[in-house]
């Protein structure tokens, strides 16, 4: 079985290269001791936006939490050095990058953008996305608020996963972000949702990067 939460990799991912992730600490919470192994297979679709933030996906990769070691077969990761963004307003990032994989197809992230209010402390993420072997899409929005200055990272829970096709929903959209470059410039987001109206029900995981 995939991880299916896609952890955020920050500045404290190591790469033997800029676009090769080699270990990593993440922000999800989890047992002392737990081990994340890279595996022979290394780091594929690997790739930058303007040298800000990196993403790649580990395609081998195991993990330990002292119940023995379960598979990471296609573990998505977002890397770069996290920016708390500044200002008043809205500022609106654009998507620039990113894919999605379901453990048996590829799909894209057609449009999309992440909010960022500063007067009502919120940061939201409208995504279109797209299988072209399914021919079917799923269109997400998903939310989530702060207290004090604007995070340089932040997660979501919930949201809505509408099928373009069939109009089922599901709350099932889960991720990890962060702001990273000059004056926060580009954010970066690692995500999975359950498709929705799919029976047996379908994990899919995704990497998107955002720019001003």
């Amino acid at each position: 079985a995939d991880w299916t939460i896609p952890p955020l990799l920050a500045a404290n991912g190591s790469t033997s290269s800029l676009t090769n992730l080699a270990t990593f600490s993440e922000t999800i919470p989890a047992p002392s001791g737990t081990v994340y192994t890279r595996g022979a297979g290394g780091v594929h679709d690997a790739g930058n936006e303007d040298g800000v933030i990196y993403w790649g996906k580990w395609v081998d990769g195991s993990i330990d939490n002292g119940a023995g070691q379960q598979p990471l077969t296609h573990l998505l990761y977002v890397a770069g050095n996290p920016v708390a963004p500044a200002g008043t307003g809205t500022a609106t990032y654009g998507v620039a990058s990113g894919f999605l994989y379901d453990g048996v197809t590829t799909g894209v992230i057609s449009a999309g953008d992440i909010a960022l209010d500063f007067d009502i402390r919120k940061i939201s993420v409208n995504m279109s996305t797209w299988f072209d072997l399914l021919a079917n899409g799923y269109s997400i929005t998903a939310s989530t608020s702060y207290v004090g200055s604007p995070p340089a990272t932040f997660s979501m829970t919930g949201g809505s996963v509408e099928s373009v096709s069939g109009g089922a929903t599901n709350n099932s959209f889960r991720a990890q972000g962060m702001f990273a470059g000059t004056d926060a410039s580009h954010a970066g987001l690692v995500f999975s949702f359950i498709k929705a109206g799919e029976v047996p029900d379908k994990s899919v995981t995704g990497v998107a990067v955002f720019k001003k």
